[in-house]
């Protein structure tokens, strides 16, 4: 069930890994997609489990309510599933939800209330900030009302002392979205030890904007 769908979220999985945004664990982040023509049921990464070591049958189908339709390795699906359900329920055209724990955009996002554009990879992929929330329980459902309000505004939010979701019509580009992210942060990070850190004019972010604008 859902072959081709388990293999993008293990290869979504492994980028992050690749990419630097988790830690090679299965506690360090978590992906999901909705197929598309099906309203209930959604394909999530294991609970715990090795990214390395990850197989795509180790992937979950669930249904909207969180319960599991067929896991054939027996894994339990991932603690922030409540997150991903309240997503994929609320957010209207998404069907990929990308959970992960970058070092400089959490960095930033336990000084600032959000994230500001100084890239045109961010630009072009969120617009002129990432919103950033207060912190809430991971795997909560408090977690997944907070994520779902926030994220609609940019595609992405960060929590606080935790981590960055963000959201796509796919996973490749829910993928994007957070390595551009995680990018801007960077620069961002750099930028200030020399000094102020000029944000990118409004006009520039508005025309990046354009679907048909080119990086």
């Amino acid at each position: 069930m859902f072959e081709e769908e388990r293999e993008t979220v293990l290869r979504t999985c492994t980028d992050l890994v690749t990419n630097g945004v988790v830690r090679n664990t299965g506690s360090a982040g978590n992906v999901s997609i909705r197929p598309a023509g099906e309203n209930d049921r959604i394909v999530i990464t294991p609970s715990k489990i090795n990214y390395d070591t990850m197989t795509p049958e180790d992937m979950l189908v669930i249904d909207g309510s969180g319960s599991v339709v067929e896991s054939p390795s027996g894994y339990e699906p991932s603690s922030e599933t409540p997150m991903h359900l309240n997503v994929h329920d609320v957010v209207e055209g998404s069907r990929a939800v990308v959970h992960s724990h970058p070092k400089n955009a959490i960095a930033l996002g336990a000084l600032e209330d959000s994230i500001p554009t100084v890239h045109v990879d961010q630009a072009y992929f969120v617009g002129d900030h990432v919103p950033v929330i207060d912190y809430v329980p991971s795997g909560s459902q408090e977690m997944g009302q907070a994520v779902s309000d926030a994220v609609q505004e940019a595609g992405a939010v960060l929590i606080r002392h935790h981590g960055l979701i963000t959201i796509g019509g796919d996973l490749p580009e829910a993928l994007e979205r957070t390595l551009a992210i995680e990018s801007n942060a960077s620069i961002y990070h750099r930028t200030a030890t020399l000094g102020d850190v000029p944000p990118m004019d409004d006009a520039d972010i508005q025309r990046l904007q354009d679907p048909d604008a080119e990086l």
